[in-house]
């Protein structure tokens, strides 16, 4: 679990200043003491819906929003 304030840009996400808070896993696979591989998930879309963006379903009248 991670938690903070966002309060400079990440990506294309300007400051809010709002607290958020985020659970993950990381997950590495070591091979001869070194890290081979490593996964990484985080629900990114709870993290979005505390800084106030919403889900919007695409609009199926638009024949570009099923690539």
């Amino acid at each position: 679990t991670m938690a903070g304030t966002n309060t400079g840009p990440l990506d294309t996400i300007e400051a809010t200043g709002k607290r958020v808070r985020m659970n993950g896993v990381y997950i590495f696979r070591i091979a001869e003491g070194k890290i081979a591989e490593e996964w990484t998930y985080f629900n990114l879309l709870h993290y979005y819906l505390q800084l106030g963006y919403s889900l919007t379903p695409p609009d199926p009248s638009r024949s570009d929003s099923m690539r």
